[in-house]
């Protein structure tokens, strides 16, 4: 069940559940897993909600009595009209000089604006940087010492131990071996390795994918 304030929806291309702020309804959305770019929907019956069902009157039943106002109306209006015109015109031939006055115009409305032009950029960065965050923690969550560990290098090789935390200067990982301690390089891991270890390249990955995924400005 989706937290107040975010929306929840599947990915149409691989079924991936994911998560959005509430306020980028309607903002395209890259999914984690595929990569296939998603819109936010919007909540569920807002579109049958708003609308106006419109009746139409039943037709008379065939042989029914037609009111006599409606098989003969009255000729009254549409010779007061014509008596009317007659009027206007006969004074503008008399005062042909006499100036006209301008037609209404009606103003156009404003073009309604988007949820994205409302919002400043700093902020949906900060929306989709708290997303990446929890799809990140859920996929691949961050590890804590004395976790047992499997770790695999850029170079193919394997290394299982226990996570005994990171060196003084953040650059290795120390895990226990069946061999000893060893100090495993964090540039020399693969990518899903490094996010489970390294809480700067976390940080890193996840500003970088929300910069990444910002809908452009118009």
């Amino acid at each position: 069940m989706a937290e107040p304030g975010q929306i929840e929806f599947l990915c149409e291309r691989c079924r991936h559940q994911m998560h959005a702020p509430a306020f980028l309804r309607g903002q395209h959305m890259a999914c984690p897993v595929c990569a296939a770019v998603q819109t936010v929907p919007g909540p569920a019956g807002a579109e049958e909600d708003s609308g106006l069902r419109l009746r139409r009157a039943a037709p008379p039943a065939p042989g029914s009595a037609v009111p006599r106002e409606t098989a003969a109306p009255s000729r009254l209006p549409l010779i007061l009209l014509l008596l009317t015109g007659l009027g206007f015109a006969a004074w503008f031939f008399v005062h042909p000089s006499a100036p006209r006055p301008p037609p209404e115009t009606v103003p156009s409305p404003p073009p309604p604006a988007s949820p994205s032009a409302a919002l400043p950029e700093e902020e949906l960065l900060r929306g989709l940087r708290q997303t990446l965050r929890e799809i990140l923690d859920g996929k691949i969550p961050l590890a804590t010492n004395e976790q047992s560990v499997v770790l695999e290098m850029r170079t193919g090789r394997i290394v299982r131990g226990v996570f005994l935390g990171l060196t003084e200067d953040g650059g290795a990982a120390r895990i226990r071996t069946f061999d000893g301690v060893e100090q495993v390089a964090l540039d020399g891991l693969r990518d899903d390795a490094r996010l489970r270890l390294d809480p700067n390249y976390r940080a890193d990955y996840i500003d970088r994918e929300a910069r990444r995924r910002t809908p452009p400005a118009p």
